[in-house]
């Protein structure tokens, strides 16, 4: 939210720009505004992974590591940001309506986010058969 915020602000063309001191001051106000908004994304995007992510990787079992799976990865990532973005109970947006500017922001961080995740599932496997 920090992070839409921050664009609206810079690109909505009603920003007040009075002197290089406001302009300096509002530059630290939108990093501040993008690194705070990227923190609660990632937390946000990871709740979501924990919940859509680990029943598929139960389920794939040692079958996640085929070229399939990544595309059933991506799937699963994709709808849960469909899920956090629809205005469900635990979604972040409470108007019961679907926004695509927010999913297009979860979905910018859900994607890597289930590659990163199938990747690590994998390792761990391989992790536990030397083990």
């Amino acid at each position: 939210m920090a992070c839409l915020g921050g664009w609206l602000v810079l690109f909505s063309g009603e920003f007040p720009v009075g002197g290089p001191s406001e302009i300096i001051a509002s530059l630290v106000f939108l990093t501040f505004a993008l690194a705070v908004g990227m923190v609660g994304a990632t937390f946000i995007v990871a709740f979501y992974l924990f919940i859509f992510g680990v029943p598929v990787a139960l389920l794939l079992g040692d079958r996640i590591r085929h070229p399939v799976a990544l595309g059933v990865s991506l799937v699963d990532a994709s709808a849960g940001a469909v899920f956090a973005t629809t205005g469900s109970k635990l979604g972040l947006l409470g108007s019961g309506e679907f926004a695509p500017q927010a999913f297009a922001l979860v979905l910018c961080f859900a994607l890597p986010a289930g590659y990163l995740f199938r990747r690590n599932i994998i390792v761990l496997r391989e992790q536990l058969e030397y083990t």
